[in-house]
C-alpha cells in the first residue's frame, strides 16, 4: 500500500469529508490487520499512522450505526487503543501543521482534556505557519466556544487581516468576529459585519443578530426595520421563539401574545422558548395553560407512536419513553418555576459553527 505524504495537503473540512470517496475509507478487519502489521513494521511512519487514525475514527467513531470494524477482535492491536492514540502518536512523533491540527481537533470534539491544554496545542501551528489565517481562525473558534470573548476577538482580527493579505476566504472569520465584537459592547462593528454579511447572501440568522444588536443601541426605528425583514424572510415567524423573543427587551409582551394561537405548541426545548412561555405566563394565563397542554399531548402521542412503530427496539423504546417522561414533567414543572422566577432576557445570539480544517493522508493513485 503506498501513501502520498502528509505535507502540503490541502486542508479540508468535515463537510468536505463527507463529499470524499466513502469506499477509500472503508476496510475489512483484515484490511485493518494487515495495516496495523504496516505500522509495527514503521512504528515512526506518520503519513501511515495518520491514515490508521482517519480509517479507525471513520470507521469505528463515526459510523456507529454502520462498524466496519470489530476493535476488540482485531489482531495485534491492544485493546485499550483507539483512534485517539494514533492521532497523538502522529502529533508527538512529529508535530507539524497537520498533525497538531489533527490532534487539537479531536480532543476538542471528544472533550478529553482541559481546553486550556487543547488550545496550547492548537497554538503551537501559528509559529509553523505565521502566513495562514488557518491557525489563527481554529485557535479563535476555539476561544469562542469557552467565550473567552477576548482572545477569540484578537485572533479573528488577526486572521482576517492574513486572509485578506493572502486572498484566503473569509466567510468563517467575519460572522464570529461580529459575535466578538458584541460581546466586547462593540455593537456599531457587530452591525456593520452583519449588514455586509446579510447583504452578501441574504441569510436569516445575520438579521437576528442585528436585530439584537440595535436592541442593545436601544434603537427602535432600525430594530423595527429588520423585524419587517424577518417576517417577510421567514413565513414560519409566528411560531419561532427566535423571533419572538425579540421583543422581550422592548416589553413589547402584547406583540408575542398576538402572534401566538391556541393551536400553538412549545415544547420549551431552547432557551428562546422557555422566555417565551414565560411572558405568555405572565399576561394570558388561560393561553400558557393551553399552551401547556399542547406540548404534554405532543409528547403522549409521541410516545405512543413510538411504542406502535418500533416495537422490537425494547430497550431503545423504553429509554425513549423515559425521556418524554422527563420532558413532561418539565412542563408540568414550568408554572411553579414561573411563580419564583422573575423575567430575565438572555439574547441568543446566532453563531457560526466554524468547521476546523482537517488534514486527510491519501492514498497514492
Amino acid at each position: 500500500m503506498q501513501l502520498s505524504t502528509l505535507k502540503n495537503l490541502e486542508p479540508c473540512t468535515w463537510s468536505d469529508v463527507e463529499l470524499m470517496n466513502v469506499s477509500e475509507w472503508n476496510m475489512s478487519v483484515e484490511e485493518f490487520e494487515k495495516l496495523i502489521e504496516e505500522y509495527k513494521a514503521n512504528p515512526n511512519d506518520v503519513t501511515l499512522i495518520s491514515y490508521i487514525a482517519f480509517v479507525f475514527y471513520l470507521n469505528v467513531s463515526a459510523c456507529e450505526d454502520s462498524i466496519s470494524l470489530d476493535v476488540e477482535h482485531i489482531k495485534g492491536l491492544e485493546k485499550d487503543i483507539y483512534f485517539l492514540d494514533f492521532f497523538e502518536l502522529a502529533y508527538k512523533i512529529n508535530p507539524t501543521i497537520e498533525t497538531i491540527h489533527n490532534y487539537a481537533n479531536v480532543l476538542f470534539i471528544l472533550e478529553e482534556e482541559p481546553y486550556e491544554y487543547i488550545i496550547d496545542i492548537q497554538s503551537q501551528c501559528i509559529s509553523l505557519q505565521p502566513k495562514s489565517s488557518i491557525p489563527y481562525t481554529s485557535l479563535a473558534y476555539m476561544y469562542i466556544y469557552v467565550e473567552d470573548y477576548e482572545q477569540a476577538m484578537k485572533y479573528y482580527e488577526i486572521a482576517l487581516e492574513t486572509a485578506l493579505k493572502n486572498n484566503e476566504k473569509a466567510d468563517e472569520i467575519y460572522p464570529n468576529l461580529g459575535v466578538c465584537y458584541y460581546k466586547a459592547q462593540q455593537y456599531h462593528k457587530a452591525i456593520d459585519i452583519y449588514k455586509n454579511l446579510y447583504d452578501d447572501n441574504n441569510r436569516i440568522f445575520y438579521l437576528f443578530n442585528l436585530a439584537i444588536c440595535y436592541t442593545n443601541l436601544n434603537d427602535r426605528t432600525n430594530f423595527l426595520s429588520t423585524i419587517e425583514k424577518i417576517k417577510k424572510q421567514n413565513e414560519f415567524y409566528k411560531t419561532d421563539t427566535r423571533f419572538l423573543a425579540l421583543y422581550i427587551p422592548w416589553h413589547d409582551y402584547e406583540e408575542i401574545d398576538k402572534y401566538i394561537d391556541d393551536n400553538t405548541c412549545y415544547l420549551c426545548s431552547t432557551q428562546t422558548s422557555v422566555m417565551v412561555m414565560q411572558v405568555i405566563y405572565q399576561i394570558n394565563r388561560p393561553k400558557f395553560y393551553n399552551l401547556i397542554e399542547n406540548g404534554i399531548n405532543f409528547y403522549l402521542n409521541s410516545i405512543d407512536s413510538f411504542k406502535k412503530n418500533n416495537p422490537v427496539y425494547i430497550d431503545f423504546s423504553e429509554s425513549i419513553t423515559i425521556n418524554l417522561h422527563k420532558q413532561i414533567e418539565y412542563l408540568r414543572s414550568l408554572e411553579e418555576k414561573f411563580k419564583n422566577e422573575s423575567l430575565i432576557y438572555q439574547p441568543n445570539l446566532e453563531i457560526f459553527y466554524y468547521e476546523p480544517s482537517w488534514f486527510f493522508p491519501k492514498l497514492d493513485e
